[in-house]
């Protein structure tokens, strides 16, 4: 099962945050609050949120009145991914100028359930979208394969011979969509000194890593090194999604689509819990 969205409301007034919760209980989403731009700092350096719901009338640091405009700030510095939507009652022309120019939703109160709902469920499709470009690229890695091994003009063919040849190609896959995608070194912690390069999205908190079957005797022993991998990903900071990407070209491992159920799925560790998915190609 995967993990709920979640969407921030930041208000300074309980009957409001109340209000806004009851309407969007029946969606398909977790809520969070939150009342001070120092709370909502706090928040958004721990986790991500599909969307975040502010009223521009909060006690801000550089705006006291106007405080919900450094929540939408500090937002899009945190995480260029987040949704962000304003609800206000301030309906004066230069407020919505203002509002329509950093490019936030916007709703007057007192606030129709329909149209609350409605553009939180925006908010999440948005996000969704996000999640299935990650996964859309790794469905068509093999698909770009033959072009770059087949050049011509006399070109030399890009081969892929291991990990580092499927990250490199990931990554610039993914940096025009995705410009904070990283890729970093992590210690698996479940796996003593085992070190890794995966490619990091942290607007996402989502990691792949990557993995090449070399010979018959490797698929043997690669579900039980994923097993273990997995495990140590959970104290992964910037992971509460975890893509393994096989690459098997030469269909060394048996009932594959096994493999991918058998390790799919919720693993848990210290009150974490980050969800898995194994991706083994080509089919």
């Amino acid at each position: 099962m995967k993990p709920k969205p979640e969407i921030l409301i930041v208000e300074d007034d309980e009957h409001w945050i109340e209000h806004y919760s009851r309407i969007l209980k029946h969606c398909a989403i977790d809520i969070a609050k939150a009342r001070t731009v120092k709370e909502v700092t706090s928040m958004l350096d721990s986790q991500c949120f599909a969307g975040v719901i502010v009223d521009l009338e909060l006690p801000g640091v550089k705006e006291p009145k106007l405080g919900g405009f450094e929540v939408i700030d500090v937002t899009r510095r945190r995480n260029a991914y987040t949704e962000l939507l304003v609800i206000t009652g301030h309906t004066e022309p230069e407020i919505v100028d203002r509002v329509s120019r950093a490019g936030v939703g916007f709703i007057a109160k007192h606030v129709e359930p329909r149209e609350l709902i409605l553009s939180a469920t925006s908010m999440v499709e948005s996000w969704r979208r996000k999640f299935g470009a990650v996964e859309i690229v790794l469905e068509k890695f093999t698909g770009v394969l033959p072009i770059l091994q087949s050049r011509g003009h006399g070109k030399q063919a890009v081969k892929i011979t291991d990990e580092y040849d499927i990250q490199d190609l990931l990554h610039f896959l993914y940096k025009p969509l995705f410009p904070d995608v990283v890729v970093e070194e992590y210690t698996l912690k479940r796996a003593g000194k085992t070190k890794r390069l995966d490619l990091v999205f942290k607007g996402l908190q989502t990691v792949i890593e990557t993995k090449i079957v070399r010979t018959k005797a490797h698929a043997e022993k690669i579900a039980d090194e994923l097993d273990i991998d997995i495990r140590g990903y959970v104290s992964h900071p910037h992971c509460r999604r975890l893509f393994c990407f096989v690459y098997d070209p030469n269909h060394y491992i048996k009932d594959p689509r096994v493999v991918e159920k058998d390790l799919a799925g919720e693993q848990s560790q210290n009150g974490k819990t980050i969800e898995v998915e194994v991706m083994i190609r080509p089919i």
